[in-house]
C-alpha cells in the first residue's frame, strides 16, 4: 500500500525482440480468482450471500472483476521492474467488496491478464508489436492488504441491492406511466 493506492511490482523481460524496448503501453485487468484458495467454516457462512451454498461452489466459484488499469513502461533493455496499481474499484463492484470483507484471514488469490503494445526501434523505424492476450501473471494478496483498501462504511448485503432494485423497478414502472 502506498498513500492508499495498492501497488504491485511487474517484472517485464524483453524475450526475443532483440532490441532495446522504447516504451509499452501496458491495459491489465486484475480478477479474483475464489477457487485458487480453501476457506474455513466461518468463511463459508460469510460467503453464502455471494456464491450460494458450498454444495454449489464447484459451478459458482467463478472470478471476480478486482481493477481495470493502463500504464506507460519506459524503456528498457533486458528486464525492467514496473510498478501497477491494482487498487481495486470496489465502487464498481459490490462482489468484490464483498468478498473481502468475507474473509477474515489468509490470502486473496489475484490474476493479471495483460494487453497492449509495445514499441522498439527496428532499422532505425518505430515499430509496435502488440502484447499477446494471454499473457498474465498470478500472486496472492494478504486479506489484510484488501482489507485496508476497502471503502469505509457497511458493507452492501443482497438485501440492500434488492431493495435497490425495487426501488428501480418502482421508479421505472413511474416514468412509464
Amino acid at each position: 500500500m502506498r498513500n492508499g493506492a495498492l501497488v504491485v511490482g511487474l517484472r517485464i523481460e524483453n524475450r526475443g525482440l532483440g532490441v532495446a524496448v522504447q516504451s509499452v503501453s501496458l491495459a491489465y485487468q486484475v480478477r479474483i480468482e475464489p477457487a485458487r484458495r480453501r476457506y474455513n467454516a466461518e468463511q463459508k457462512a460469510a460467503l453464502v450471500d455471494l456464491f450460494g451454498t458450498p454444495e454449489r461452489w464447484g459451478s459458482t466459484l467463478r472470478p471476480l472483476p478486482w481493477a481495470t488499469a493502463r500504464t506507460v513502461v519506459p524503456g528498457f533493455v533486458s528486464v525492467t521492474t514496473a510498478e501497477v496499481d491494482a487498487t481495486p474499484a470496489f465502487a464498481l463492484n459490490v462482489a468484490a467488496e464483498n468478498y473481502v470483507r468475507g474473509l477474515s484471514e489468509g490470502i486473496i488469490p489475484l490474476t493479471f491478464l495483460f494487453s497492449g503494445t509495445v514499441f522498439y526501434m527496428a532499422n532505425d523505424v518505430l515499430q509496435a508489436a502488440p502484447i499477446p492476450w494471454d499473457r498474465e501473471a498470478h500472486c496472492e494478496l494478504p486479506v489484510e492488504f484488501a482489507r485496508a483498501a476497502l471503502p469505509s462504511g457497511p458493507s452492501v448485503t443482497s438485501e440492500i441491492l434488492a431493495e435497490l432494485r425495487s426501488k428501480l423497478k418502482s421508479a421505472a414502472a413511474r416514468k412509464a406511466l
